[in-house]
């Protein structure tokens, strides 16, 4: 049996480009925007892959994920903090959720779920009601623009692949389409094996 002799695993250009990426987003961030670099140096996290289409689908997608649960959020705080109709809060919370997954996977963008239920439940539970608005908008602008950092130092420090490939944001653009379109079918087809017996030993739902 051949065993690796590297204890630890190599330093690579992918790790590199994120922590240079970082270092200079959060340098803007601190002194010259005057901003928390947080939610921006996430995004570029995310959007520093180790090839350009791969960090681009998933900084697209964490920024969509913000997006559309932070506008989700913006309606059901009001619904979860006020309880109109004398409905139970959590009720309106849960409801929420079913718009948030809906809506994520009707766009194509299952991976953009788990950032939509980061953003929707932080907002819902750490923000009060006197913040959470400009919190929000503020939250999805800098996930935006720290993804969009994250595509331009993969796309200015491209990989062996990459360069091989001569990807460029438009062929980003298309892989990400197809990426979605698959992702739709996929839904699709979980849901209906679902509801549909495969063999007549099976029950309609299991």
């Amino acid at each position: 049996m051949k065993h690796d002799s590297k204890i630890f695993p190599h330093i690579g250009m992918r790790t590199l480009k994120t922590a240079f990426c970082c270092f200079v987003l959060g340098l803007i961030y601190i002194y010259v925007l005057d901003r928390n670099p947080c939610f921006a140096l996430i995004g570029a996290g995310f959007a520093c892959g180790s090839q350009f289409n791969e960090g681009f689908r998933h900084g697209f997608n964490r920024s969509i994920g913000t997006a559309t649960g932070g506008i989700i959020i913006l309606i059901f705080y009001y619904l979860y903090w006020h309880a109109p109709f004398g409905i139970l809060p959590e009720i309106y919370m849960a409801i929420g959720v079913v718009f948030l997954l809906y809506v994520n996977t009707l766009l194509g963008s299952s991976g953009a779920i788990q950032p939509a239920i980061v953003i929707f439940f932080v907002v819902l539970y750490t923000q009060p009601e006197n913040n959470y608005f400009a919190y929000t908008i503020d939250r999805i602008i800098d996930t935006a623009a720290g993804a969009a950092f994250g595509c331009l130092f993969n796309y200015l420090l491209p990989s062996k692949i990459d360069r091989m490939k001569k990807v460029n944001l438009v062929t980003a653009y298309k892989a990400w389409v197809v990426a979605s379109k698959r992702s739709k079918e996929e839904t699709q087809d979980f849901y209906e094996a679902d509801m549909v017996p495969r063999n007549e030993n099976e029950t309609l739902l299991k």
